[in-house]
């Protein structure tokens, strides 16, 4: 669930075994209707299972003390969109997504403090991996879970320093051996996403940071081309233009009868994933301040990976 608009006495859920963590931060930097205060809850019910009662809730404690810092929520990872390609019958397939160094660039000279995080994919996520990189140079692993289960997902100890110029690097590995086709990136729980909710302190404006893979690099690994698309044939949708065998075969077509049996295309959508340039683009709350638009990454892999870091 996400919670809105409220200002809280945050205690973390679900610790791991041997913890007890309190944090006194003020909540604030959300939404709210009106004089409502929004408590969001999101169900997935993909079996369309009938008289599910849901008796959960939420405590809040105020206080009139104000706490010495606000905290607020830095989403990092990779892009939803449709785009976000896993190839079916791989034991590991890779996705990943950067917050570059034009985008921490707008955090306060002196830097925030990231607290705790929620890594989040979906039925097919097996690891994730948080990567911190400044001046060129990798620091230890914020955080990395090489088990990760779907139906236990919580929030996470993760603590360390995020300054102006570094770069964060989520990285997702997906067993899509129960597939027999494309899985997409989207919302729903039979799609993917490749994200990292961070908390932090102290508050700023920054509170979305994500990257994707451009379409023409994804076609090229792809092995197709299409036809330019214009005002007189944009209801067509997108189609193929090369190879000739293929030709006027929607993109969705081609990825859901031709592509699955392509294993070196999946080899090259791992490559490109891995060692292609990105978009990457971050924003505010309710999107309403641009922060940067960074059109490409370099990600060639040398050097142990920390290149894929540079901008």
């Amino acid at each position: 669930y996400r919670l809105l608009d409220a200002e809280v006495s945050f205690h973390r859920a679900l610790p791991s075994v041997g913890e007890t963590i309190r944090y006194d931060i003020r909540i604030a930097k959300f939404i709210r209707q009106g004089s409502t205060w929004v408590f969001e809850v999101h169900y997935e019910n993909p079996g369309r299972a009938a008289n599910i009662v849901d008796n959960s809730g939420l405590e809040l404690l105020l206080t009139p003390n104000l706490r010495p810092y606000d905290s607020s929520m830095l989403t990092v990872g990779h892009d939803v969109s449709s785009l976000h390609l896993l190839p079916p019958s791989q034991s590991l397939f890779t996705s990943v997504g950067h917050c570059p160094a034009q985008c921490t660039g707008a955090l306060p000279q002196e830097g925030i403090t990231v607290f705790a995080g929620l890594p989040h994919t979906h039925t097919l996520g097996r690891r994730v991996k948080l990567r911190h990189i400044r001046n060129g140079a990798e620091l230890p692993t914020p955080f990395q879970d090489s088990y990760y289960d779907f139906n236990y997902q919580t929030m996470r100890r993760v603590e360390f320093k995020m300054m102006p110029g570094d770069h964060v690097i989520m990285e997702c590995g997906y067993d899509t051996t129960s597939r027999l086709t494309y899985t997409r990136g989207g919302l729903s729980v039979s799609d993917e996403m490749c994200m990292m909710f961070l908390h932090y302190y102290p508050a700023t404006s920054l509170a979305h940071c994500v990257s994707k893979l451009p379409l023409k690099n994804i076609l090229l690994a792809m092995g197709v081309t299409l036809w330019p698309v214009s005002s007189s044939t944009k209801q067509l949708g997108l189609r193929i233009r090369s190879p000739v065998r293929y030709q006027n075969l929607t993109l969705s077509d081609y990825l859901a009868v031709v592509l699955p049996g392509d294993m070196d295309a999946a080899k090259r959508l791992q490559e490109a994933n891995l060692h292609h340039s990105q978009q990457a683009e971050c924003y505010d709350f309710g999107k309403e301040k641009i922060i940067a638009v960074s059109s490409t990454c370099a990600c060639d892999n040398r050097d142990h990976d920390i290149s894929r870091a540079s901008v």
